[in-house]
């Protein structure tokens, strides 16, 4: 008996309900595993983010937001009241934003928008790469940018390159997403040129110059004139100088056209840096540079050279495209910096997600050919050696953690006692965790080997993922936390001296983590001379001593009260000091002890 029109139509409307329903699930699944993929980023950069005291650059960014917030000013970026024109405000605008949400300019509130930055860029790197992979292999992309070694060392502390990273990748991702979805031109060109004005505002003219250059070279390659020279470019480049424009035009009304100048110069250093160009390292460089890139990036780095096999385009069909985006990506980033014998990898950063895009493209690639001889000896001989390795750790681990402690050295040879005594090693405890989680991590790659690999890209890769987020919220947030000097314990000392609202002058100006852990105003002011008269000179000042050598005349009897160190690790010649002084009027100097410069 065959079914009637009615029947028919009855099926096919319950396929489609089926299909709409198992097409949500699916969804719903993909939207749950990225929200798990954003809480395991979060944890491992957040789990101790407070831990290391503010340290470097991040004392810097944190004061301008601080005196934003003071003063009410959040066009001019100011130190000790001055302008301050390094970079534009973008990231100290986040730490002021934070701080005033939390309450206070803590080192959780001033690094919380670098760990958003970095959890928001794991994120996009998985939902771009869910255009050309299945859903396994673009988590696996967002965990593998979570886990390079330099992503691990910047994504937590409160400097401006995770920022700079998200809006850049933010920038070209949505750009191409736009693209790939034949979105109209003006949409498109409007979303990524109003990231490239916040990569601007961030850190100056890189991330622009990062996005007109890579879409403009990925459009000449593909022969496709007519959106490159279309309105809706021009309007995306007008979008783009007036969101620029809106902080800018006040800004240079306030500090003049040398001060704006340099912003964007990044103080004067761009032609100093482009002139290194024929210096004698040069060559050196060009050597030397590929080779530390690969190295922050290992072990993911070593998937990349799949891409130069004929069997990965091949396999690539209709992701080839985004295959040659991502490499255009990394040459126009990587270029600049790689003629510049200075550069560091850290100037980079923005092809970082771009090469975990493709490092899970080359990982899905080899799974899903696994059934290839070669491939399946690959991927074991990769889980072996991992396993290896992660043993070799795991025992050095625990085995320093029972050997050594910071109360005893008992046990250690006559010769190695002094030096257990004065190196930085973690305590037995954090030793002893990561010694186990790595033997738990060699297990786990252990048997990876011994089945030749799983089919799931994400459980291929998990045990190297959890042993670099051990190691480094482990060992090297401790070494971190005990090299560092304690300025806060030292600035601490200093203000139970200093009488309530008694006024902090500074001869010159001093470190900013000095002015950061202060909190209190410290007034900028000429360096007195002889000629000065003694009621001018306040009862409480500040000054910077670079060097153990330096002296500095004060012509007036005065004690020190502290200093504080103010250099990124602690160090026996610390090069950057914050003195702090006090008068020492007539009836106290018989008494008194003084110490004069």
């Amino acid at each position: 008996m065959k079914p009637n029109r009615q029947d028919l139509q009855g099926m096919e409307s319950q396929a489609e309900k089926m299909s709409v329903s198992c097409a949500s699930s699916h969804s719903m699944q993909w939207v749950l595993q990225v929200l798990g993929l954003g809480i395991v980023v979060a944890v491992i950069y957040g789990a101790r983010i407070s831990s290391v005291p503010i340290r470097g650059e991040e004392s810097r960014w944190a004061r301008v937001a601080q005196e934003m917030i003071d003063s009410g000013d959040w066009i001019t970026p100011q130190q000790q009241g001055k302008v301050f024109p390094d970079r534009p405000p973008l990231n100290s605008w986040c730490i002021a934003a934070t701080s005033l949400v939390i309450g206070d300019t803590s080192p959780f509130a001033v690094r919380l928008p670098t760990l958003l930055a970095t959890v928001l860029t794991a994120l996009l790197v998985a939902l771009y790469t869910r255009n050309f992979l299945g859903s396994g292999a673009s988590l696996t992309a967002g965990l593998i940018y979570a886990t390079f070694p330099q992503i691990l060392q910047l994504g937590r502390f409160a400097e401006s390159d995770a920022l700079l990273t998200l809006f850049i990748t933010g920038s070209l991702f949505v750009w191409h997403y736009g693209f790939l979805r034949r979105w109209s031109p003006w949409r498109f060109w409007s979303a990524g040129y109003s990231l490239a004005a916040l990569a601007a505002l961030t850190k100056g003219p890189q991330g622009p110059i990062y996005f007109v250059g890579a879409t403009c070279l990925y459009l000449i390659l593909r022969g496709d004139w007519r959106r490159l020279f279309s309105w809706g470019h021009i309007a995306g480049l007008v979008l783009m100088l007036l969101l620029v424009g809106a902080w800018q035009i006040p800004y240079s009304l306030n500090v003049g056209a040398e001060a704006s100048l340099k912003t964007w110069s990044e103080e004067g250093t761009l032609t100093q840096r482009l002139a290194e160009a024929g210096s004698s390292r040069f060559f050196g460089h060009l050597l030397a540079f590929p080779l530390e890139i690969f190295g922050a990036m290992l072990p993911w780095s070593l998937f990349v050279p799949a891409l130069a096999t004929r069997g990965f385009w091949r396999e690539r069909g209709n992701g080839r495209d985004g295959v040659v985006f991502l490499l255009v990506i990394v040459l126009v980033v990587l270029a600049p910096c790689w003629i510049i014998p200075s550069a560091r990898v850290r100037y980079v950063m923005a092809l970082f997600p771009a090469v975990a895009c493709l490092s899970a493209m080359a990982i899905d690639y080899s799974l899903e050919s696994a059934k290839d001889t070669l491939n399946l000896r690959r991927w074991s001989w990769f889980h072996g050696v991992s396993a290896v390795g992660m043993t070799g750790l795991g025992v050095a681990a625990i085995t320093l953690a029972c050997t050594v402690s910071r109360s005893t050295t008992a046990n250690v040879p006559d010769g190695l006692q002094a030096w257990f005594r004065s190196s930085p090693l973690p305590s037995p405890a954090i030793l002893a965790v990561f010694g186990g989680v790595s033997l738990a991590a060699a297990t786990a790659s252990f048997f990876l080997a011994k089945k030749g690999s799983l089919r799931r890209p994400q459980w291929a890769v998990l045990p190297a993922a959890i042993l670099l987020c051990a190691g480094y919220d482990g060992p090297i947030l401790e070494y971190l936390i005990i090299t560092s000097p304690n300025a806060p314990a030292a600035v601490a000392g200093i203000k139970a001296e200093i009488p309530a609202g008694e006024l902090l002058a500074s001869f010159g100006p001093v470190n900013h983590l000095f002015t950061y852990t202060y909190r209190g105003p410290v007034e900028l002011r000429e360096w007195p001379s002889p000629a000065t008269a003694a009621e001018e000179i306040p009862d409480y000042f500040c000054f910077m001593q670079t060097s153990a050598e330096e002296s500095h005349t004060i012509p007036v009897p005065w004690e020190k009260v502290g200093e504080v160190v103010c250099d990124r690790y602690r160090g026996e010649n610390p090069r950057e000091v914050v003195v702090v002084g006090r008068r020492i009027f007539a009836p106290q100097l018989a008494n008194t002890p003084k110490e004069r410069k």
